[in-house]
C-alpha cells in the first residue's frame, strides 16, 4: 500500500506537514511585516500570500500522496476512464486559470484596493471591495448585499475608483427637444438650493447627447460618500421632475 512501508510513510507525512506549516508561518510573518511598511500594496501582498500558501501545501500534499499507492492508482484510473471527463477537467482548469491570472494582474496593477469604493460602469454595480481571492472579487453594495464577481469580469470592465469622502458624480436625466437649457439650469439650482441651503453649490448643466426626441443633460451632484449620493439622488429626482412639469418642461 505504501511505497516504502507505513513507518516511512508516517514519518514523511509528519515531516512534510511540519515543513509546510513552518514555511506558511514564515511567509505570513514576512508578508505581514511588508504590509505594515507598505500599506498601499496590501491587496497585492494578500494575493501573493494566498498564492504562496497554496503552492506550499500543494507541493506538500503531492509528496505525501505519491507515497500512497491506492491514490496514485485511483488517479490514473479516473483520468483514463473517460475522455469526456478529461475535456471537462480541461475546461474547468482553463476557467480557473483565467480567473487566477486576471486576479494576479488586478493585484499587481491595483486599479482598486481592499476597502475601496468602486463602480463597474458596464454592470452598473457600485460597492466596497471586501476581498479578492484566486477566483473572484467580493463587493459589498450599499444595501449590504455581497456580490461575488469573477476576476475575469473585473479585468475586462471599466472600473471607477470612487473617493470615500467628497464624492462627486453627474446626475443625468432627459428632457424634450426644444427645452430652454438656461431656464432648466436655473430651475435645477433652485431645487438644489431649497433642498440644502447650507451646503448649496451652484451647478452648470451639460448637454450630453441628442437622440431626436430629446436631450440628455447632467449636472454634478456633491455628496460625502456613495451612500449619501444615492440617498440624495433618490430625493432630488422626484422633486426636480415635479418642478419641471409645473414649469412646462417635459422630462422624458
Amino acid at each position: 500500500m505504501f511505497e516504502k512501508g507505513f513507518i516511512s510513510f508516517l514519518t514523511l507525512t509528519i515531516i512534510t506537514l511540519a515543513a509546510c506549516s513552518l514555511l506558511t508561518a514564515y511567509a505570513n510573518k514576512k508578508i505581514d511585516f511588508y504590509n505594515r511598511r507598505h500599506a498601499d500594496w496590501i491587496t497585492t501582498n494578500q494575493y501573493l500570500n494566498r498564492t504562496t500558501r497554496f503552492l506550499i501545501w500543494f507541493i506538500g500534499l503531492t509528496i505525501i500522496m505519491k507515497q500512497f499507492k491506492p491514490l496514485s492508482v485511483l488517479g490514473n484510473t479516473v483520468l483514463g476512464a473517460s475522455s469526456i471527463l478529461a475535456v471537462g477537467v480541461s475546461i474547468a482548469s482553463q476557467t480557473t486559470l483565467g480567473n487566477y491570472i486576471a486576479g494576479f494582474f488586478l493585484a499587481v496593477h491595483q486599479p482598486f484596493k481592499i476597502g475601496d469604493v468602486i463602480y463597474l460602469q458596464e454592470k452598473h454595480i457600485a460597492g466596497t471591495v471586501r476581498e479578492m481571492t484566486f477566483r473572484h472579487t467580493i463587493i459589498e453594495t450599499k444595501t449590504g448585499t455581497l456580490l461575488t464577481i469573477p476576476n475575469t469580469t473585473m479585468n475586462t470592465v471599466m472600473i471607477e475608483d470612487l473617493p470615500k469622502e467628497g464624492y462627486i458624480r453627474p446626475l443625468e436625466f432627459k428632457v424634450a427637444a426644444g427645452t430652454d437649457i438656461s431656464r432648466l439650469e436655473k430651475l435645477v439650482n433652485q431645487v438644489l438650493a431649497e433642498k440644502d441651503p447650507d451646503d448649496y453649490r451652484p451647478v452648470k448643466l451639460s448637454v450630453e447627447a441628442f437622440d431626436g426626441r430629446g436631450y440628455t443633460v447632467s449636472f454634478p451632484m456633491y455628496a460625502l460618500s456613495l451612500n449619501d449620493y444615492t440617498d440624495e439622488k433618490t430625493r432630488v429626482i422626484p422633486e426636480l421632475s415635479s418642478r419641471c412639469r409645473e414649469n412646462g418642461i417635459d422630462v422624458l
